[in-house]
Formats: C-alpha cells, structure tokens, sequence
C-alpha cells in the first residue's frame, strides 16, 4: 500500500516546483468542503504549512476536532487543486501521507 500511495503521488508530482501558499477565503472554504468526508469536524479545522507543487498538487497539515470536541493535533494531508477551483483529497491523517509529502519536500 505504501509503496502504491508514493508511487501516485511521486508521479502525479514528478515536475515539482514547491511553492508555500497562504489559503484565500475562498480556497479555505473549498479546502474544508472537501475535507468533510474525511474528518468528523472540518469547520473546526486550522490549517497550516500548506505547500503546492505542480499541477495543483499540495500537503496540507491539518488539526481539527475530534469526537470529544478536542483538537487531536495536526496531521498531514495530500491532494490536489483542480481547476474549477475544488480540492480533492487524496489521502490524509497517515504515516505513509507524512512520509510521502517529505520525500517530495512538501513538509518540514
């Protein structure tokens, strides 16, 4: 599974020019849509270290809260910005997420 989830993304990433973004009001909103299928608050969310690579691509962290209404701490995020201005979330919350975003240099 491991290898399959950097093989995606290493080639989905393969001309990468990283970039540090801020997030517009608009893509936040976006961002936090797409976000809700894969967290069980994302209005709670807070973002940080947000990073794009080519073609939309991008690691996000994210903290948000959990089922006790605590923040758990942020965990890292993949996916990509389409052009309609959407965020698809590829994958996220995992060490393989983590790990795979470092190896493209999308993370501290």
């Amino acid at each position: 599974m491991m290898k399959r989830l950097a093989f995606l993304f290493g080639v989905l990433m393969a001309p990468m020019l990283l970039q540090a973004a801020e997030l517009s009001a608009e893509d936040e909103r976006a961002l936090r849509s797409a976000l809700d299928e894969h967290l069980r608050d994302a209005d709670s969310a807070k973002f940080k270290d947000l990073k794009y690579g080519a073609e939309g691509s991008f690691c996000v962290k994210v903290n948000a809260k959990n089922a006790y209404g605590a923040y758990a701490g942020y965990s890292p995020f993949m996916g990509m910005k389409l052009q309609s201005g959407k965020f698809f979330i590829l994958k996220g919350g995992s060490s393989a997420v983590e790990q795979v975003c470092r190896q493209q240099g999308m993370l501290d």
